[in-house]
């Protein structure tokens, strides 16, 4: 995700800069942006001994000489498609650093407050923006304007060009995904709440592909009841009217967790989560599977298992259902056994030793997001290594492509449910290795479809 953004402080003079980092959805918004924090600036506040005085100016003077040389670097080596304007900004930046109102009142603050360097700079910087917001000069203002317009013009220009494609795409809202050699494809939603199955349908979704049921968990300090969870699993399976509707059991740990619920575990993603998780608190997991149970009385639903990694973990999920299911009779609670059973394939033990778990399951669902980082070892969420990453890698592939063609050979449904299935770019590679049931943010299904 690429965003260009303009920041305006009280002076009304303009700080451009681009922030990096994952993107969440497709588009382009226009619009102030918000710092969700305490402080315009958060450092460290701590005050130092009256000894370490002259020390610290010199550390603040070293920390500001350091990011004047970044910026000038940063001036040389812009590319020649920058804007115009980046340049100069860049540089008032970095003559910025050499004022003496800034260096030298700083230093007078360390010196006098004996605050740390960090905070000095920022008390001192507080007071210049005060300063400023009392300029009368309208030059100054109106070349601040300037730049915010040109940068909104082109942001425009690109918000325009990416509603006519989104245009176009609408034309194929009711047209069948079938390839070229005639294979008919399924294009379902990823949902994290019961609301959201009615804005799938008005994408187009052929189902419900993963329904991520924790967030009906998270951001609260109990857990839902059976009728919460029922009401809301029925929600979804009527909204879909007789279409696929795939409910994934509670997958929590490693980057989601329940509320007062903490982990001592050193590495989350390799310890007690998802279906391990849920065995190891049964009567939760009982509560879960009888309102799914209770669900499937309005319609055929898919109960998909995340973390599967030994055919232990099958059984047990199976001994769970049938308890759930004698609990409900005995209560006298309608229910139906309309379910199927699947498997998240996300763990490289079950990819690569993929046979018996075809046999014994009624589909399988591939979460690529978790395979790709457990099969490269690599984090997707530390900056460090994320570069790493890479869904093309010829171990991910080939596992995907053992997957498919083990679930082909037995008749049995498989799908993609991880970032993967909704990256158009690859699509066609996908559809070349035999998959033909995609699930994705509603967002995305157009694009994928287009493909």
């Amino acid at each position: 995700m690429n965003s260009a953004a303009a920041r305006t402080p009280a002076s009304d003079l303009p700080a451009m800069f681009t922030a990096q980092g994952q993107a969440v959805g497709k588009g382009y918004a226009i619009a102030k942006a918000v710092v969700m924090s305490a402080a315009a600036l958060e450092v460290p506040h701590y005050r130092i001994a009256a000894e370490d005085v002259d020390s610290e100016s010199q550390r603040l003077l070293s920390a500001m000489a350091s990011t004047r040389d970044e910026l000038r670097a940063m001036v040389d080596q812009l590319p020649v498609d920058a804007p115009r304007e980046l340049a100069p900004i860049l540089t008032v930046h970095s003559l910025l650093l050499d004022d003496p109102m800034l260096t030298q009142q700083t230093c007078a603050i360390i010196a006098e407050r004996h605050y740390n360097a960090e905070w000095a700079l920022t008390s001192q910087g507080q007071m210049l923006v005060e300063q400023f917001s009392q300029m009368e000069d309208e030059y100054l203002r109106e070349r601040g304007a300037d730049v915010r317009q040109l940068v909104l013009a082109e942001y425009r220009e690109r918000q325009e060009a990416y509603r006519r494609e989104r245009a176009e795409l609408e034309a194929l809202l009711d047209a069948p995904a079938v390839t070229l050699d005639g294979i008919n494809v399924r294009l379902e939603a990823n949902i994290e709440l019961p609301e959201e199955a009615e804005l799938a349908l008005k994408a187009g979704a052929d189902g419900i592909g993963l329904f991520r049921s924790e967030f009906l968990f998270m951001g609260r300090t109990d857990l839902p009841s059976e009728q919460e969870q029922y009401e809301a699993y029925s929600r979804v399976v009527k909204a879909m009217k007789g279409k696929v509707v795939t409910i994934r059991t509670l997958d929590i740990g490693a980057d989601k967790t329940l509320d007062g619920d903490a982990t001592v575990a050193t590495n989350p993603a390799l310890g007690l989560r998802a279906i391990r998780y849920c065995l190891d608190k049964p009567e939760m997991f009982a509560t879960q599977l009888r309102a799914l149970l209770r669900a499937s009385q309005h319609g055929q639903i898919r109960i998909l298992i995340p973390m599967i990694s030994s055919m232990n973990e099958v059984h047990a999920s199976r001994q769970a259902i049938e308890s759930a299911a004698r609990e409900l009779e005995k209560s006298g609670t309608p229910f139906a056994r309309n379910y199927l059973l699947g498997a998240m394939v996300e763990v490289p033990a079950i990819a690569i030793a993929i046979e018996p778990f075809v046999q014994e399951l009624d589909f399988l669902s591939i979460g690529t997001n978790d395979l790709i980082q457990y099969v490269l070892a690599v984090d997707r969420g530390d900056a460090e290594v994320a570069s790493l990453y890479d869904p093309m890698h010829p171990a991910v592939l080939r596992l995907i492509a053992h997957t498919i063609n083990a679930a082909d050979r037995a008749g049995k449904p498989v799908a993609i449910c991880g970032e993967m299935a909704g990256d158009a770019s690859v699509t066609r590679m996908l559809l070349g290795l035999g998959l033909k049931e995609f699930s994705m943010h509603p967002q995305q299904l157009l694009d994928v479809k287009k493909e």
